[in-house]
């Protein structure tokens, strides 16, 4: 426990006191620098909150059989590892700029309307000159509203085709009695 520091607190999650001896569990850097903020919307008008489900943010097979506690869980492990937030968090990205599913808003929020989000800010980004957003997005059967997978495809497809409609002709040419491969041609 003595190599995570002092952000880490030293107390299980049953409560018990953890020696600094004791092996940290969950150990490594993604546990160490946990995303812990949290987040509250609400109308600004009659300060109603607007529910943010954290329910099913995780892949299934994390939830049922990658994220697990041992039996002594609840009594050796300072993060809960069964915590869905903690699950995406340890989903790993190949980028330094990345997008994290922290809830989903099953409310239909309305263009013209003012929103407040509260912002319980506990993890300190200063220390490697990180930044923050917020970053709400509209999403269908079919995923996101990112267009550029699609655009991608499709340009794929594309050269596919070229490529398909160069070997036809080839083949036809070929077919004429004129030999391709013959060094004679040359």
């Amino acid at each position: 426990m003595s190599d995570l520091g002092d952000n880490i607190p030293k107390v299980a999650l049953d409560g018990t006191t953890l020696r600094s001896d004791d092996i940290a569990f969950p150990c490594g850097l993604i546990a160490k620098y946990f995303f812990n903020d949290t987040y509250k919307l609400a109308f600004s008008t009659n300060k109603t909150a607007i529910t943010i489900d954290e329910k099913n943010i995780a892949h299934q097979v994390d939830r049922d059989y990658k994220f697990k506690l041992p039996g002594n869980g609840k009594s050796i492990a300072w993060l809960d590892i069964e915590n869905e937030h903690v699950m995406v968090w340890y989903q790993m990205e190949s980028f330094p700029n990345f997008i994290k599913l922290w809830g989903h808003i099953w409310t239909t929020l309305k263009a013209g309307t003012n929103y407040t989000i509260t912002i319980s800010n506990k993890f300190d980004v200063s220390g490697f000159d990180g930044k923050k957003y917020i970053y709400l997005s509209e999403v269908n059967a079919f995923g996101g509203s990112n267009k550029f997978l699609g655009v991608a495809f499709l340009a794929m497809a594309g050269i596919v085709v070229f490529i398909m409609l160069v070997f036809i002709v080839l083949y036809f040419v070929r077919l004429q009695g004129k030999d391709l491969y013959s060094t004679e041609n040359l």
